[in-house]
């Protein structure tokens, strides 16, 4: 039961993630004209730090130094990529796509699999979406794909599993 209600969540969040092409880049250019760029890339900075305050406030655990170094140079990684990345709103990306490489994590998490299987299983599901996010925006009016938003989705999404790993080992 556990496993269906993890695989339901997750197509639920790749569904919003290919609703969100659809209206997303209007509602960013909605509210980036009414606050300014300053304003908006504060907004886009604390959206994200309050997912990440989310995310480990879900995974209450307490963590090995080992664990704790894992997640603080994937965390430093995603934080640099989101520093060099150019527009605010492709930050999002590392955000939405770890909250996705932590569902596909759950998702085979309760298999009979080995545990590099899972992660690779998990992340290819994740490349999976992003390739194909990339693809179907690729088709849309005033929407273009780009290689580094697949980068971004890959990063995101590998951080995600790999948090996700740790908080499930026992």
């Amino acid at each position: 039961m556990g496993a269906n209600k993890s695989f339901y969540i997750f197509i639920s969040y790749v569904i919003f993630i290919f609703s969100s092409l659809f209206y997303g880049k209007e509602i960013a250019k909605y509210i980036y004209k009414h606050i300014g760029y300053h304003n908006y890339k504060i907004l886009i900075s604390l959206i994200s730090l309050i997912g990440l305050i989310i995310i480990f406030n879900l995974m209450k655990k307490e963590y090995t130094f080992l664990e704790f170094f894992t997640i603080g140079v994937l965390i430093f990684m995603t934080a640099l990529t989101y520093y060099l990345t150019r527009f605010p709103t492709d930050r999002l990306h590392l955000l939405e796509y770890m909250i996705l490489g932590i569902l596909s994590y759950k998702v085979v998490h309760n298999e009979n699999l080995n545990m590099k299987l899972k992660i690779f299983l998990a992340f290819l599901f994740v490349l999976t979406v992003g390739v194909l996010d990339e693809i179907f925006q690729s088709y849309l009016p005033n929407r273009d794909a780009e290689i580094e938003d697949i980068i971004r989705d890959a990063i995101g999404g590998f951080t995600g599993i790999i948090i996700s790993f740790i908080n499930s080992k026992k």
